[in-house]
């Protein structure tokens, strides 16, 4: 079940536990957390890097909002440290519930 960021937290900070937070590489990845997800009937995180995407495509993303779309667990799909705003707005139109911008390498002014 996709969730917002937000709202997946919300309700964990009200209810005071924390949410894991996963980096997905394939498909492999994607069904061992949410079976471990389902089993612990607890919600999760899945997050992808900007590069992992450049490597297996945006069709992986879509195959992760399937397999979240399937299970009655809430999960949020994550675009971890997307360096550019173009990784954030990748993210945006391929379905992510949240998007991380790490402009870490940036000057202040940038």
């Amino acid at each position: 079940m996709l969730y917002n960021m937000v709202d997946l937290l919300s309700v964990a900070y009200k209810n005071n536990f924390a949410v894991g937070s996963y980096n997905v590489a394939n498909s492999e990845f994607v069904e061992a957390i949410i079976h471990a997800a389902e089993a612990k009937n607890a919600p999760a995180i899945i997050q992808i890097h900007p590069n992992e995407i450049n490597l297996v495509g945006d069709d992986f993303t879509a195959y992760v909002r399937q397999a979240v779309d399937r299970t009655r667990i809430p999960m949020a799909i994550h675009v971890d440290h997307g360096a550019t705003l173009g990784d954030c707005v990748r993210g945006i139109h391929n379905g992510y519930t949240s998007v991380m911008i790490d402009a870490s390498a940036k000057s202040w002014d940038d």
